[in-house]
Formats: C-alpha cells, structure tokens, sequence
C-alpha cells in the first residue's frame, strides 16, 4: 500500500478520509495542521477523528489510526505551506503517491472574502505547487458541486465557466480554484482529479452529524435562533422556496464509498466526480420535517409572491439569506461513478432529529428586537 499526504486532516471530510482509507487503501498518511506546538497540532487531529468515529456503528480504533500518520506544522495559507526544508526532504524521500487537498474555507460571507481567496484559491496554488516540491505524484482537490453557480437543470461533470452568477463567494472561489488547479497541473504535467461532493450531512450508519456544523447543520442552528421570534406571533409566517425543488445531501460514508469505488478502478488524470446523492426529499417536505423537529408550527412554505412581507418574514429572511439560493433550486448532478444513493424522507427525517440533539448551547436567540416592535 502507498503513503499519501493530507490537508485539511482536522475538518469534516478530512478526518472521515482519514478513518476510510488510512490503514486499507493507504499504508500511511503525511498531514498537515497548523499550530504553534506539537501537542497542540495533535490534540487538533485527534478531537477531529474522536468526533468523525462517534458517527459509525463499528468505532474505529483512532490509537491504531494515528500510530499510521505523520503531522507537518504548515499553513495553506502561506507559499509552501511554510513547511521547514528538512519536514519536505522526508517527504520528498517517502515517495508519496497522491497529495488529497481537503483544506478549504467555507465561509460564505462577502465581508470574509479576502480570507476566502486567500484559503481557497491562493492554498489551491500553493497545494499544487507543494504537490510538485515534495514530489508527489498525483493531485486530487476536493471542491463542491455548487461550482455551477445560480440556476437549475443538468449540472455536467466538466469545468464551469467563471464567468456566470453565482450565489455567494465561496461558490466563486471554488469554481476559479478549480480552473487554477487543473491550468496549473496540466502546466508542470501533474496528474490531477476533481471530486465534488454536495451538501454532506451525517452518516448513514447511525445519522450522527459526525463533526458537521454547516450545511444542513448550520440551517438547524439558524433556524432554532429563530424559534422564538416565529412562534411569538399569533400568524402563520412565510418562509419562501421552490417546493418542488430539491437540495442534494450525501452521507458522509456514502461519499467516502463513491471515492473508494474511483480508487479501485483507478484515477484517472483530468477527471472530475460529483460525490452526490440520486435521490433527495423535494425541498417543501424537507423543510417540513425541519420546522416539525424544530417546533416552528405556525411557518408556511411557499413560493415566493409580490406581497409584502411582515416584520418577522422579514427577519426570517435576513438569517437565512445565506441558504435563500438552495431552497429555491433544484440542479441535477451528472454521475460517472457506477453506483447510486438515496436520502428518503424517513432517512431524513433521522438526520435532522440527530442533527438538533447535536446542536451546540444555543445562545442569542432572535426575539428580543421584534417583539420591540
């Protein structure tokens, strides 16, 4: 088995890679942590990978898995890494087969755009460019279905133009960095492969979060801060989507078995996956679920009209601006990998009690300024 080298080891994906693939597709892993000490960097990876287990059936044994990884204190943010000349000449000596770039922002906000850059496109470059330093033999970056950008219909497995709207930064950035990787790999004659994955939620195995905060589990949260403002009113309260739409959620083992089928049958250089669902809960019966979970009795889902909104719609639509585009979509992934997968309504429902019991202490809940009024 190859050694391979990992970054963004502590996030969601990356630790769940890690648990995987490290041990029976890989015989070891280089992975690089930001930190200042060694006891911090590692006290990062394990909390990671103690959360990423709780969410499978059989617990992985997370000693045995990091007796199998090697840290390097690094930065993407900086060129090189800032990795020290004698951490890249053991890795340049540990001939390393595939280099999977994780690590990425996924902030959304316009005013964290020069962090989104920096971390998104600028680390993809530095990510290659290491890649090619410490002699690595392929590159494989992992970005987001969501590279399309704004509209609905087919989404092909292919470059997307940079030149189209999108919903929010973080989509752009993912989308230009991909175009810089794949420029950039074809350039110095660099191997390269594209994974998407859309919306990861939980495992399948027992719809544990298993380390999430975004996504669906940021909607959760936001959503919940609004629990007393929507309920406060003695009138149903609209929350705007396209009914029929449909987000697309992948589990997060499910997704891990989509990169182990391409792995068995091989990379291949130039090509890119989406790591999606076939099938998901049209978008009114999603958000059904999720305001029964939550309580949240008196919203009504609808298509969005030209009347007015109230105060507290208003709000509503404020802070969950940043999920506004996703509920009112519906996009249909192309899938060269040669199995499918489901998420039903009864799945669902499963994911989102999960998700709630997993929600952090709530704090600030929206209600104090719109009863004010």
């Amino acid at each position: 088995m190859s050694t391979i080298f990992l970054t963004g080891s502590t996030g969601f994906l990356g630790s769940h890679f890690l648990i995987g693939f490290v041990g029976t597709q890989f015989e070891r892993a280089y992975v690089l942590i930001r930190g200042e000490t060694e006891q911090i960097r590692r006290d990062k990876l394990v909390s990671a990978l103690q959360l990423a287990a709780v969410s499978y059936s059989v617990k992985p044994d997370i000693e045995a898995l990091l007796q199998r990884v090697t840290i390097v204190q690094g930065d993407i943010s900086k060129p090189r890494f800032g990795v020290s000349d004698s951490d890249l000449l053991e890795l340049q000596q540990a001939h390393l087969a595939q280099f999977w770039h994780f690590a990425a922002s996924l902030n959304f906000e316009e005013h964290r755009r020069d962090h989104i850059k920096s971390t998104n496109i600028d680390g993809a470059l530095y990510a290659v460019q290491f890649c090619q330093a410490a002699h690595i033999e392929h590159f494989i970056y992992i970005s987001t279905a969501y590279t399309s950008g704004r509209g609905n219909g087919p989404v092909p497995e292919s470059l997307h133009s940079p030149d189209r709207s999108f919903c929010n930064y973080y989509e752009e950035s993912k989308c230009q960095a991909e175009h810089t990787v794949m420029e950039t790999c074809h350039a110095i004659k660099l191997p390269v492969t594209i994974f998407r994955p859309s919306m990861v939620i939980g495992n399948s195995q027992t719809k544990n979060p298993g380390g999430s905060d975004t996504a669906l589990y940021g909607f959760l949260r936001e959503l919940r801060r609004l629990k007393r403002a929507v309920t406060g009113v003695n009138e149903p309260v609209r929350l705007f989507c396209m009914p029929q739409g449909q987000v697309n959620f992948i589990p997060i083992d499910l997704l891990m078995s989509d990169i182990r089928l391409v792995l068995n049958t091989g990379l291949v250089d130039g090509d890119i996956h989406h790591l999606t669902s076939d099938q998901c809960p049209q978008i009114k019966s999603a958000l059904s679920m999720i305001c029964e979970q939550l309580g949240l009795t008196n919203i009504t889902l609808m298509q969005r009209d030209d009347s007015p909104l109230s105060l507290v719609e208003t709000v509503l639509e404020q802070h969950l601006s940043l999920y506004a585009n996703y509920i009112n979509a519906h996009k249909l992934f192309a899938r060269k990998i040669a199995q499918s997968h489901t998420v039903t309504d009864e799945e669902f429902v499963a994911y989102v009690t999960e998700g709630i019991k997993h929600l952090p202490a709530e704090i600030a809940p929206v209600a104090a300024r719109v009863a004010a009024h």
